[in-house]
């Protein structure tokens, strides 16, 4: 048995070696990290002088969320580069989206000068 930190998490030899029932397969959504819209915002950001985040999703995955788990509204509370608003926009879906750092937003609001709104 292998003990980490404070012995408060134990690893048995073979406890996770088992495929179970519930198991979820770690190939369920497979994209790439980057996508054009990504170094889209990282360009209008780093051209403002607003910090650029560095925790983003590639449009595609937002884009595949939303079009298997909504049929009308979106609302994504953790906003950041306003990828999820972006995708829900281009699939003409009625869409909020939180983020506590307004320069986030900001840049993210870069992503949607192209787009012609409702």
């Amino acid at each position: 048995m292998a003990s980490y930190s404070d012995g408060a998490y134990r690893l048995r030899i073979g406890s996770f070696g088992n495929a179970t029932a519930g198991k979820i397969p770690r190939n369920i959504i497979t994209r790439g990290h980057r996508c054009a819209y990504g170094l889209q915002y990282q360009k209008a950001a780093t051209a403002l002088g607003l910090p650029v985040h560095g925790a983003g999703q590639p449009l595609s995955i937002a884009d595949f969320l939303i079009r298997f788990l909504s049929e009308e509204l979106v609302v994504d509370p953790f906003g950041s580069r306003m990828m999820t608003g972006l995708a829900a926009e281009m699939l003409n879906r009625t869409w909020t989206c939180g983020e506590l750092n307004l320069q986030y937003v900001r840049g993210g609001a870069e992503l949607f000068q192209p787009q012609s709104g409702k």
